[in-house]
């Protein structure tokens, strides 16, 4: 009876060594969220933490996924991973085009991908308010023409870097009417009634993402 009590004894003895040596267990019986590798997805940091137009290292959803829904809503700001590389190449099958939607004096202009691989692009600059460096509008009025730039003066800000899947659409929108009566350009209004716009997005001196030059024409009424 001494001799099976000890033998027993030795066994459970043995089974709790292995259990106190064994990785730490969450719920469900998986690793613990400490012993998993990298740990939970960090927020990207704010835009007015990164010196003058450095490159941020933000970009759009996954591929696959569009980066948002309205066209005319804020670009997305959450669920956002590194895209903008020093040197980059676009991949081969690399295609976009310039598409653009008009809600009162309101334009949004989209980089929609129509090639077959995710192309790094930029969005916008980040800052006190949305800008955008690489996109302008063009239009007569009389016989004068008229160019519209989305920059202004600011202290710190960040350009926004976003890859772009296949069949999925990068949009910013800006209120042209409001842009036009900035100092900038010199105040005064849009003329009324039908507004035929130009549409440029210019990257051809960039070496961080895509680099190159597309045009889209769209039309608005101007009340």
């Amino acid at each position: 009876m001494k001799r099976t009590l000890s033998w027993m004894l030795l066994g459970l003895a043995a089974a709790g060594g292995s259990a106190a040596c064994g990785s730490p267990v969450g719920p469900g019986g998986g690793a613990s969220a400490a012993s998993q590798p990298g740990g939970p997805l960090a927020p990207p940091s704010a835009a007015s933490s990164a010196p003058p137009l450095a490159p941020s290292t933000a970009t759009s959803a996954p591929p696959g996924a569009a980066p948002e829904a309205d066209p005319f809503g804020p670009p997305p700001s959450t669920g956002l991973r590194p895209c903008a590389v020093l040197g980059y190449v676009a991949p081969a099958g690399a295609r976009l085009e310039l598409v653009t939607r008009v809600q009162g004096t309101r334009l949004a202009v989209g980089l929609h991908n129509v090639g077959s691989a995710p192309v790094c692009v930029y969005s916008h600059v980040a800052t006190h308010e949305l800008q955008h460096d690489w996109l302008s509008v063009g239009y007569v009025d009389g016989p004068q023409p008229v160019t519209v730039h989305f920059t202004d003066s600011r202290d710190k800000s960040a350009a926004v870097s976003v890859e772009v899947a296949p069949g999925a659409t990068s949009w910013v929108s800006f209120d042209l009417a409001a842009w036009k009566a900035r100092a900038i350009h010199g105040g005064g209004a849009l003329p009324k009634g039908r507004l035929d716009v130009s549409v440029t997005y210019d990257t051809s001196r960039e070496t961080w993402v895509w680099a190159g030059r597309l045009a889209a024409q769209a039309v608005m009424d101007v009340p």
